[in-house]
């Protein structure tokens, strides 16, 4: 009887271990807009940043800059690329299709790129630490330079979009050479700055079903180790 008690609990308690990591709070890319937007799991609401991009930031320029205390300038350009240092010699270094990297200013031309919409990633964490401003961060990593971009999405529905601040908070090193920023403005806030999908989500309430095949496998479970128990019950009493 113990036994199958005990295996219940322990099954019961992997089960909603499981369901806790399955239905943690994530921001999680909208379809087109890779870097660019997310879509809070919790709300279903769009955080977007493509309103940043306007008109005349669309020239391969990048749209926000920021400069460190000692050597590097940086330059971030969410959902787009932008092209820097472009046919200059060795040992000038060229930024090709970046959306964030540190480049100088000095007699040589250096521009190191953290890395493309493509290789960026949003994370939720309502329990940030040190350097970071928000719950909500996008970064991008350079694993050739070891070196990484976090940038703190921070909410202000008061910051227009044209007074949207970018700034540089500090450096750690490591494994990988950290860069931390912020990125302040309205359009941080989900659902307040809208995009248009580009292709139609089919959204699937699957962590639902998760859920569902849960309260089932603890049925069946149960009914299991009742059968069990009856039957090694019904054998001492013979």
């Amino acid at each position: 009887m113990n036994s199958v008690v005990g295996f219940i609990a322990l099954s019961c308690f992997v089960l909603l271990c499981f369901l806790n990591k399955t239905l943690a709070v994530s921001c999680d890319y909208v379809d087109g807009y890779r870097g660019c937007a997310c879509r809070m799991s919790e709300t279903n609401e769009i955080m977007g940043l493509d309103l940043l991009i306007t008109n005349d930031t669309q020239k391969r320029v990048p749209r926000f800059t920021a400069k460190d205390n000692v050597r590097w300038l940086f330059a971030f350009h969410p959902c787009d690329s932008f092209n820097m240092f472009l046919n200059l010699k060795p040992p000038n270094e060229a930024c090709v299709k970046s959306s964030a990297a540190r480049y100088t200013d000095q007699s040589v031309d250096i521009c190191q790129s953290f890395g493309d919409s493509e290789s960026s990633q949003f994370f939720f964490d309502n329990n940030y630490g040190e350097h970071i401003t928000s719950n909500l961060t996008l970064s991008y990593t350079n694993q050739a330079k070891s070196t990484k971009m976090v940038v703190s999405l921070v909410c202000n529905k008061s910051v227009e979009i044209n007074d949207t601040a970018f700034k540089y908070i500090n450096v750690t090193e490591g494994i990988l050479e950290t860069y931390y920023f912020s990125l302040t403005s309205k359009c941080c806030c989900p659902g307040i700055c809208p995009v248009i999908e580009k292709t139609k989500e089919k959204i699937v309430y699957w962590y639902y079903i998760v859920i569902g095949v849960g309260i089932l496998l603890l049925i069946v479970i149960s009914i299991i180790g009742y059968k069990v128990y009856s039957k090694h019950k019904g054998y001492d009493r013979l």
